[in-house]
């Protein structure tokens, strides 16, 4: 299964096209925990409505993902990576994920591509007990 995902925030009076990445949450929380709080809802928010868009079907049991980050930016991977607590947070309240804990998730890789826009695809798979 594959779901494109988009993201859309405000940070610092300006409005970004893709996920947060770590280091503007942590900037973010240090000046209000409850604008990060915001910030969180409306990432993880936009992630349940795209797969209900999508019309994502439901997995059950445990699976591995794959991130295909596509980053405009120069951020450093684990800097981009991070926005996968939004999305995993965002499957789970979809219903897509049963539970986004280590009973239903098996690896999660990364691979990020630069490319002009920003946006994620995530390769979703039945976990066979192997790495990706």
């Amino acid at each position: 299964m594959k779901i494109l995902l988009r993201c859309q925030f405000r940070f610092r009076k300006k409005t970004h096209d893709r996920f947060p990445t770590l280091n503007e949450y942590i900037d973010c929380e240090r000046g209000s925990t409850i604008a990060a709080a915001a910030m969180k809802k409306k990432c993880t928010e936009q992630v349940r409505v795209q797969c209900i868009e999508q019309r994502i079907t439901p997995v059950t049991g445990k699976v591995d993902m794959l991130f295909e980050w596509h980053s405009s930016t120069r951020h450093d991977p684990d800097n981009v990576a991070f926005a996968k607590k939004f999305i995993l947070d965002g499957l789970q309240a979809a219903g897509v994920l049963e539970n986004d804990n280590r009973k239903f998730i098996g690896t999660m890789a990364d691979k990020i591509i630069q490319d002009d826009e920003d946006y994620v695809i995530l390769h979703i798979t039945k976990n066979m007990g192997i790495f990706l």
